[in-house]
């Protein structure tokens, strides 16, 4: 797998279309093709929100992708981003784990909050 700066095409191919906000992303790659985008949304309102869309192989990838999102974090904390919601997936186990792992808190329900 590889993961490597999101492009506009990648957005288009994974989800069919572009988002309705600004974002900066990542694409998971194997084989080719794209299995899996996430990053940051920056929505209308001010608020930023971390987003991840993956196919289920990508999951096998799992400290890899730990350490994409955790260098991600980083220099989203670099640019000056210090809070950042995340609303956790209930399909995914593990989604909580990672999420704490990365240094997010839950606030309440499936809604997460990092603050640098």
């Amino acid at each position: 797998m590889i993961v490597r700066p999101a492009t506009v095409e990648d957005l288009i191919e994974y989800t069919g279309s572009l988002p309705p906000c600004q974002i900066r992303a990542m694409a998971a790659e194997m084989g080719g093709r794209v299995v899996g985008i996430a990053g940051l949304a920056f929505l209308r309102n001010g608020a930023v929100l971390a987003f991840m869309n993956a196919e289920d192989a990508v999951r096998k990838h799992r400290v890899k992708l730990f350490r994409a999102a955790k260098r991600f974090m980083g220099e989203a904390a670099g640019r000056g981003l210090t809070k950042i919601n995340a609303v956790k997936a209930d399909d995914i186990e593990a989604a909580e784990r990672f999420l704490k792992h990365l240094g997010f808190r839950q606030m309440s329900g499936g809604i997460f909050h990092y603050e640098n």
